[in-house]
């Protein structure tokens, strides 16, 4: 079905549609279903000529987000790129002398002329690699599956690899210290699909060494002459509004509430998430699909997105500095959207926001809206 794909047009909105109907003989399968209670559904959407609605998103941004696996939790992208899998695992802390276990405290080693590790350490030793190993393996899992269509792992050419059967022998698992050795482990499962490449460009500074480097001896005099510099103070300026005061425990909550809402606004993309990715509860669900689906959003959501958009510039000795939550682009504007809790009326957020627009006018030569946008209660206003 994919290799057809290819031979039509549009091929993006096709790739949603798969993935639309694969998420959704999943969950029918997951609710306890067969194969065939699927069949009689789908039977029963074409006989009564029920809707399908999925988003398509037609204008991906062509940009590449470079990220830690860490971050790229929750998230995924059609092609992932992975490199730097032969840096080692940091199990440093193995090699001390006095370690920590959670069950047994501080374990010591035993001491005459000479540090040696007790049966005790040992073993925990060997726990403690063990379980971090483990957690390197979960990790790697989590990366790879942040590739919905392709995964292109970049590593050095493996002369030689492994037989694997149905698992990696135990022995072999507890001596992985880097995700290449993990890769190498299962290398000839894969064989078929590595492809060797040559890496193209001067790599002379590969074999350079402090060696060869010389510096010829002069007697030339070299004179420096002191430059004399103006120093003024620069005013800086910042479009956020101040507030300094202490907040009750309820009004933190609210804060933390959305500050989740907004996290996950900058994470997601509009036209196809899944908030069951995130572990927070159905009121923050329902704020993101209220914002998402709000008739204020409905005709922006093929536009160029830009999200936590970051801005520095001086101008007339003044610094300027600034976040943009949301920085729409359409062919002949720019829409800039900003999330707040609740107050959006607040004239400090006007100037907020027309400092933004200034900088996007000047940046962009095209018309900016703005909006305040508040998460409590759903409403836009527009600066």
């Amino acid at each position: 079905y994919e290799e057809k794909l290819l031979t039509i047009s549009n091929i993006n909105s096709y790739i949603v549609r798969r993935e639309y109907l694969y998420n959704l003989a999943k969950n029918y399968e997951d609710s306890g279903n067969t194969i065939y209670d699927f069949v009689d559904y789908l039977n029963e959407i074409f006989e009564n000529d029920y809707e399908l609605k999925f988003n398509t998103n037609s204008s991906d941004s062509n940009s590449v987000r470079i990220m830690t696996i860490h971050k790229s939790k929750g998230l995924e992208f059609p092609i992932c790129y992975f490199a730097e899998f032969s840096n080692r695992f940091n199990l440093s802390e193995l090699r001390e002398k006095i370690l920590f276990d959670n069950k047994y405290g501080i374990v010591l080693p035993y001491v005459n002329e000479y540090y040696k590790d007790t049966i005790l350490k040992t073993l925990i030793k060997k726990n403690t690699r063990r379980e971090e190993i483990s957690e390197k393996i979960r990790l790697l899992y989590v990366a790879l599956t942040r590739a919905r269509e392709k995964m292109i792992i970049v590593i050095p050419k493996i002369e030689e690899e492994m037989e694997v059967f149905d698992m990696v022998d135990e022995m072999v698992r507890e001596k992985y210290n880097s995700f290449l050795s993990i890769i190498q482990s299962v290398y000839s499962k894969f064989l078929k699909y590595t492809k060797e490449v040559e890496i193209i460009g001067d790599r002379s500074y590969q074999n350079t060494t402090s060696n060869e480097i010389r510096l010829d001896s002069s007697d030339e005099k070299i004179i420096v002459n002191e430059i004399n510099v103006d120093t003024n103070i620069l005013e800086e300026v910042h479009y956020s509004k101040d507030k300094l005061r202490l907040i009750t425990k309820d009004e933190k909550n609210i804060m933390d509430f959305g500050s989740r809402v907004h996290e996950i606004l900058e994470l997601i993309d509009f036209n196809n998430y899944n908030l069951d990715l995130f572990d927070v509860d159905d009121s923050i669900k329902n704020k993101i699909n209220n914002f998402v689906h709000s008739d204020f959003m409905k005709d922006k959501l093929n536009l160029n997105m830009y999200k936590e958009y970051e801005f520095l510039y001086y101008e007339d000795n003044t610094l300027s500095h600034g976040i943009i939550d949301l920085l729409l682009e359409d062919n002949d504007k720019m829409i800039i959207v900003d999330y707040k809790l609740k107050n959006i009326d607040d004239e400090a957020y006007d100037k907020q926001l027309n400092g933004y627009r200034k900088f996007i006018e000047n940046k962009t030569n095209k018309k900016t809206y703005c909006y305040l946008y508040s998460i409590l209660d759903e409403r836009v206003r527009e600066v």
